[in-house]
């Protein structure tokens, strides 16, 4: 029951929607758009009906929902795709839902760009008298780490054979590669410019970060603290876990140059976590990354 409880706590972290976006700190934004998109061909494929994302199902008994192994159009690498079937009782004392008579079947087939099957489809079939509250009903297929398509779908049958329900969707997956850096539309600034930075992950990885971030000035032989220091730069910044996705960019910081900055060149710096594994996975590996501009008088 505890071990349900964590993995479906594991599941709804990772689905989460402070992945794609969270509220800035007061003088910081947050913009996202695609620079590369990898989920281009899953949008020529027919609409397969979504699965509810941790919801009661509306056929079922009260407390039970349906949960992902993993969401989102891109797997990066090999992992676990496919469904469980959960009962959360209000009490300890039930350790299972009430009877269902559930016929369920779940398939992964990897298909091409009109989504036409490429072999046969692997299938997982249970019956499902009552969902336990322990263990749930595992419905999970391992998928590897080549590059492909699949099409995922679920099917519920009542005791009389029929149709319930049945969800679907398409993913894509991918082989991890590094391509991350912080980049300046702009190389002069004066004062009074405001400076914005952009977090670019060209490439298929998973990168996490906060808001913290850092100016610093090349005095002619080591980078060191600006001689006119930036309002906005040191400050408390809140405890936020912002993310980005393979082909994705976003701009979260940024920095007004002083009236009274000296003139030279600066970088402005920050640190992400860089992951192949599902956002906000382990292990990561820390980034310093940065982008030098250059103030003029």
């Amino acid at each position: 029951m505890v071990r349900l409880r964590r993995r479906l706590m594991v599941l709804a972290l990772l689905t989460s929607s402070v992945w794609l976006s969270a509220a800035p700190a007061k003088g910081d934004f947050c913009e996202t758009s695609v620079v590369r998109d990898y989920a281009r061909p899953l949008k020529g494929l027919a609409p397969l009906r979504q699965p509810p994302l941790d919801e009661h199902l509306d056929f079922a008994p009260a407390r039970v929902f349906l949960n992902r192994h993993s969401s989102g159009a891109l797997q990066v690498g090999p992992g676990e795709r496919g469904f469980l079937i959960s009962f959360s009782p209000y009490s300890e004392g039930n350790s299972a839902s009430r009877r269902v008579g559930w016929q369920v079947t779940s398939s992964l087939v990897k298909i091409d760009r009109r989504g036409r099957p490429l072999e046969s489809p692997q299938t997982i079939e249970r019956h499902v008298k009552r969902v336990p509250a322990d263990a749930g009903v595992d419905l999970g297929f391992q998928v590897p780490g080549k590059p492909a398509i699949y099409r995922l779908e679920i099917v519920f049958e009542g005791a009389d054979g029929k149709r319930l329900a049945k969800y679907g969707e398409s993913f894509r997956v991918l082989r991890p590669s590094k391509d991350v850096g912080l980049v300046l539309y702009g190389s002069t600034y004066r004062g009074g410019e405001f400076v914005r930075p952009w977090l670019v992950n060209r490439g298929v990885a998973y990168l996490s970060f906060g808001l913290g971030k850092a100016v610093e000035y090349w005095d002619g032989a080591t980078w060191t603290a600006p001689p006119v220091r930036f309002p906005d730069v040191g400050r408390p910044i809140p405890a936020i876990g912002l993310g980005l996705g393979p082909g994705e960019r976003s701009a979260c910081w940024g920095t007004t140059i002083p009236p009274n900055a000296t003139p030279g060149l600066y970088r402005f710096s920050t640190e992400v976590d860089y992951s192949t594994n599902a956002p906000f996975g382990r292990p990561a590996t820390p980034l310093g990354l940065s982008a030098e501009f250059t103030v003029a008088r």
